[in-house]
């Protein structure tokens, strides 16, 4: 089942809260199935990318982020986890937004 939706209000209210940081700017990003992927911007201008999904796949992403590390440690380019916590029910992860567009232009 597919988490629905969260409005730009909440995802903002979501990763102010993961990153410790006010939010400047929200956008929707076409990415996968069961997450809602969003590109954040702060206000000094850092940008993410926000995973945010239900919680009841938890373990398929502890296995990802797993993985990720390991390729990462073998040097292939991937988007390093920034910080992840639990937000309103859901499971909400920040990517490096520079390392991420890098790695899905490869």
């Amino acid at each position: 089942m597919i988490t629905p939706r969260m409005s730009a209000a909440d995802v903002s209210t979501a990763a102010a809260s993961l990153l410790g940081a006010p939010i400047a700017d929200v956008a929707p990003l076409p990415a996968s199935y069961a997450n809602e992927t969003w590109r954040v911007a702060t206000t000094t201008g850092t940008r993410y990318v926000i995973k945010i999904g239900p919680l009841s796949l938890d373990s398929k992403w502890r296995a990802a982020h797993r993985a990720l590390e390991l390729a990462g440690a073998a040097g292939v380019p991937v988007a390093p986890l920034v910080s992840c916590a639990q937000h309103a029910g859901r499971l909400v992860r920040a990517f490096d937004w520079e390392a991420y567009a890098k790695c899905r232009n490869c």
